[in-house]
């Protein structure tokens, strides 16, 4: 893969999109070491630009550095799912009350439209669960980013993107519960509803319930699964 541009901080940014993509969809086992010299020939950059990307995604809590051991695809376990689960609550809740209290017509009309499209993508999904579960991550993205885009605070609202992005590595094992999106069509609604009628108190309510619910259920042998299952896919690579 060539990154094709002759600016430094745009190619180590490239490069931080593309990695992150590929751990977020589980494409890197939990731990996998991310060689630096590989990365580069890879990408076609510097190493120097590949410990950029790799820093940037430090920021995001999805690379660690383990001293003289290098890069590291950041575990997955429960007590830290149930962590970000907690910490999530807390900043969506901060953001939403922020964006309800600033946004008018057309923030209601937004986060309206990416609602409905939310739904259509999940009835699609329901239909072919593997085929559209792409189509359906990016309109939940949307709707979720819609809800606290009339917020005045850029800070909150780029803590909430973090955390929002972090958590899609655990979204992914919810997943392979039988259950994992039993509930989702029904939160959305009540939370879009709620937003609508300018109701605050519920709003915060219903975001910090809807992001614990993502986790609920979850045990310490699911875990086990899904590592092992990554695992299996990195070596086929």
């Amino acid at each position: 893969m060539n990154i094709d541009d002759n600016d430094t901080k745009t190619r180590s940014e490239a490069v931080a999109n593309v990695l992150r993509e590929e751990i977020i969809d589980g494409k890197w086992a939990p731990n996998a070491k991310l060689k630096t010299e590989q990365l580069k020939d890879r990408f076609k950059v510097s190493p120097a630009t590949v410990r950029d990307a790799l820093f940037v995604l430090m920021a995001e809590f999805l690379v660690r550095l383990e001293g003289q051991k290098g890069f590291r695809v950041a575990p997955l376990f429960l007590a830290d799912a149930l962590d970000l689960a907690r910490t999530r609550a807390l900043v969506e809740s901060a953001a939403l009350e922020d964006s309800l209290r600033t946004g008018g017509d057309k923030w209601e009309a937004l986060i309206t439209s990416e609602y409905f499209l939310l739904a259509k993508a999940e009835e699609r999904m329901h239909l072919d669960p593997t085929g559209v579960i792409h189509e359906y991550e990016r309109a939940n993205d949307r709707f979720h980013e819609a809800l606290v885009s009339a917020s005045s605070s850029e800070r909150l609202k780029t803590m909430r993107r973090t955390f929002f992005q972090e958590a899609k590595r655990y979204r992914r094992i919810v997943a392979r519960k039988a259950d994992g999106r039993k509930h989702d069509k029904k939160e959305h609604e009540d939370l879009l509803q709620a937003c609508l009628c300018r109701d605050i108190e519920r709003a915060k309510h219903l975001i910090a319930q809807h992001v614990q619910t993502s986790v609920a259920g979850l045990t310490a042998a699911d875990f086990t699964a899904a590592e092992a299952e990554l695992l299996d896919i990195e070596k086929a690579a």
